[in-house]
């Protein structure tokens, strides 16, 4: 991260408005973008850890990995809505039902971690 002045930033090239809010509503008018990616969140947490910027992580992800810490800790995570989703024409077989109920139940199983995370303590 850059020794003084705001942080660059991370983010998807496009990033879909079913997303809400980013960056807990902060304006990112001006900023740097370091990066911009249509890969994944795991991309970005890499980035993250090897000092390229700051970026709105999956607190469940990112709060495991001991090179990044938040940076508004005492905030509540953004919640994010999560689809899981099959071709219709393959959503009454019996495996693909087995497995979308064990994904549900493991959600279900760790809900808190999910919405909030596992803070580390400093």
């Amino acid at each position: 991260m850059q020794a003084c002045g705001a942080p660059s930033v991370i983010n998807y090239l496009i990033t879909p408005a079913s997303l809400g809010v980013q960056f807990h509503g902060e304006s990112l008018d001006g900023a740097r973008f370091a990066m911009q990616t249509s890969a994944s969140a795991f991309t970005e947490m890499e980035a993250v850890a090897n000092g390229v910027g700051i970026a709105e992580l999956p607190c469940c992800l990112a709060d495991e990995h001991p090179q990044i810490e938040r940076v508004w800790p005492n905030e509540r995570p953004t919640m994010r809505t999560v689809w899981l989703v099959t071709h219709p024409d393959l959503r009454r077989a019996a495996k693909i039902r087995e497995v979308s109920n064990a994904i549900a139940d493991e959600f279900e199983r760790n809900a808190t971690v999910l919405r909030s995370g596992r803070l580390r303590k400093r």
